[in-house]
C-alpha cells in the first residue's frame, strides 16, 4: 500500500484485460475522480465510507471515536493549538464548523478569582485615605482642646490660578486671557474658632455655588459638630436649608436671601421666608471668618497650582488642606512647649 493513498474499488474500465488496482489521491477533495466539498472528512456515522468500515490502512487510527451526543469542551481551549476533532483529519490551522476560537488578546485562565478586584479592601483603604487623615487631625485637635461641643461653621468657595501669573495681573496688562478662562475652584467648610478646614471639594469654575453646598456640608458633618452654619447667596435653596435642618441635624443655617429677579415677589420655602423676614445680622457677620482661612492659607500655600491636569489639580488642593490644617495643630504644640519652659 502506498503511503498517504487510500485503496479504492477496481476501475470500471480495464486495459488489455488486466485487472489492475487503481490508487486515485483522496486528500485533495476527490472522490472516485470527481470533485467533492469536503476536504479529508471522513463520517462518523454508519456508512460505506466510514471509520470502522475502513480497517486497513490509516483508517485503524480513526477507529476509536465519540458518540454524536459527546464532543470536546472549548471552554480552556488554546488559541495557538489546531482544532483536531476524533472524525477528521486536521485542516492547516481552519476552524472547525459549530466552534469559535477566542479573541487574540484574551486567554482562558482557570485559576480566576472569583470575586471583584475593584472592591477588594486594598483599593478602597486607597480611596479613603483622605477622609481618614482627616478624622485623625480632628481627634488630634478634639484632645488639644480646639474642636468645641457647639461649633459655628461657615462655607465659602475661592478660585486658585493654573499658573503664577494672575488672571487680574494679565487684565491690568491688556493682555489675552482666553486661555486662563477656566480655573480650579475649591469649596470649603471652616470652624469659626479654630479655622480648620473640616471639609473640602473641588471643582472647576466658574459654575455655581448652590450644588456644591451638600456634598461638603455632609462630610463636614462627620468631623465637626455643627450647630450653626454661615453661607453668602450663592448657596440660598431650600433644598439646602432642609439638609442641613432636617437631615443633618444642623439646628441653624444662616444663609443670605437671594432674589434672583423673582418680579412676582412670592418668596417658595418656608426657611427662605425666614431668611428674608427676620435674617440675623449679627450672626452673619462671624461669616468673615472663612474670608480669614482662604487669606491664610494662600498667603502659606500659595494661590497658584503647579499641577497641570484637573485630577492631579483636585488631588494638591486636598493635600494643601491637610497640610494646613497640620500647620495649625502645630503652631499649637509649639506654643505649649513655650508655655512649659516659661
Amino acid at each position: 500500500m502506498i503511503h498517504g493513498l487510500w485503496p479504492l474499488k477496481k476501475c470500471e474500465s480495464l486495459r488489455n484485460g488486466n485487472n489492475l488496482i487503481s490508487f486515485v489521491p483522496r486528500w485533495k477533495g476527490f472522490c472516485h475522480g470527481k470533485k467533492t466539498r469536503h476536504n479529508d472528512q471522513i463520517p462518523s456515522g454508519p456508512g460505506k465510507n466510514c471509520s470502522t468500515h475502513l480497517q486497513t490502512g490509516s483508517a485503524e487510527i480513526l477507529s476509536n471515536t465519540l458518540e454524536t451526543r459527546l464532543h470536546p469542551a472549548t471552554a480552556f481551549h488554546n488559541p495557538g493549538t489546531e482544532t483536531i476533532l476524533s472524525d477528521r483529519l486536521s485542516r492547516h490551522g481552519r476552524i472547525t464548523k459549530g466552534f469559535r476560537r477566542p479573541a487574540k488578546d484574551t486567554e482562558n485562565n482557570q485559576n480566576t478569582a472569583f470575586y471583584n478586584a475593584t472592591k477588594s479592601p486594598a483599593k478602597a483603604a486607597k480611596k479613603r485615605a483622605y477622609e481618614k487623615l482627616l478624622t485623625a487631625v480632628f481627634s488630634k485637635a478634639a484632645d488639644r482642646g480646639l474642636i468645641e461641643q457647639r461649633c459655628q461653621a461657615s462655607i465659602d468657595s475661592t478660585g486658585l490660578e493654573s499658573s503664577y501669573l494672575s488672571r487680574h495681573f494679565l487684565m491690568r496688562r491688556g493682555k489675552r486671557t482666553s486661555r486662563y478662562r477656566r480655573w480650579t475652584k475649591l469649596t470649603i467648610v471652616g470652624d469659626n474658632s479654630s479655622h480648620l478646614i473640616a471639609a473640602a471639594t473641588v471643582s472647576t469654575g466658574p459654575n455655581n455655588d448652590c450644588p456644591h453646598l451638600a456634598q461638603t456640608v455632609t462630610e463636614a458633618v462627620e468631623h465637626l459638630p455643627i450647630y450653626q452654619l454661615l453661607g453668602d447667596s450663592g448657596y440660598d435653596s431650600e433644598a439646602n436649608h432642609q439638609l442641613c435642618r432636617e437631615q443633618l441635624g444642623i439646628i441653624s443655617t444662616v444663609i443670605a436671601y437671594n432674589n434672583r429677579r423673582n418680579s412676582s415677589g412670592v418668596v417658595r420655602g418656608c426657611y427662605r421666608r425666614q431668611m428674608k423676614k427676620r435674617f440675623p445680622r449679627r450672626k452673619f457677620r462671624q461669616r468673615w471668618q472663612v474670608e480669614s482661612i482662604f487669606s491664610r492659607f494662600k498667603r502659606r500655600l500659595g494661590h497658584f497650582l503647579r499641577s497641570r491636569s484637573d485630577q492631579s489639580r483636585g488631588i494638591e488642593c486636598l493635600f494643601r488642606v491637610l497640610t494646613y490644617n497640620l500647620m495649625i495643630l502645630y503652631l499649637l504644640f509649639k506654643k505649649s512647649l513655650i508655655k512649659q519652659y516659661i
